[in-house]
């Protein structure tokens, strides 16, 4: 075939070279150090919310054992979380 191009003159290493090529290339550091104020304070608040999802739910099954005696409530009330807890707030007489 005439327009063909032969294997050898590619352009592209071959496929076994690439893991040897990514070692060659010497990558520049996004930064070296303490990470940005901007990261810590996601992580520190991502942390935080999981917390009181954990800490609503445990809050939600206790408050609807206490009221109720039943599992699947408290299973229910547990997935629903500060909606329950906040619900039972507003709706319980003292």
């Amino acid at each position: 075939m005439a327009g063909s191009v032969p294997a050898s003159s590619s352009p592209f290493p071959p496929f076994e070279q690439f893991s040897t090529l990514s070692r060659e290339i010497d990558m520049p550091q996004v930064y070296d150090g303490d990470p940005p104020i901007r990261e810590r304070v996601v992580y520190r608040t991502r942390e935080v919310v999981k917390s009181g999802v954990g800490f609503g739910s445990a809050l939600a099954i206790a408050i609807s054992w206490s009221a109720n005696h039943s599992i699947l409530w408290a299973i229910v009330h547990g997935i629903l979380s500060w909606l329950y807890v906040i619900y039972y707030a507003f709706t319980q007489r003292t």
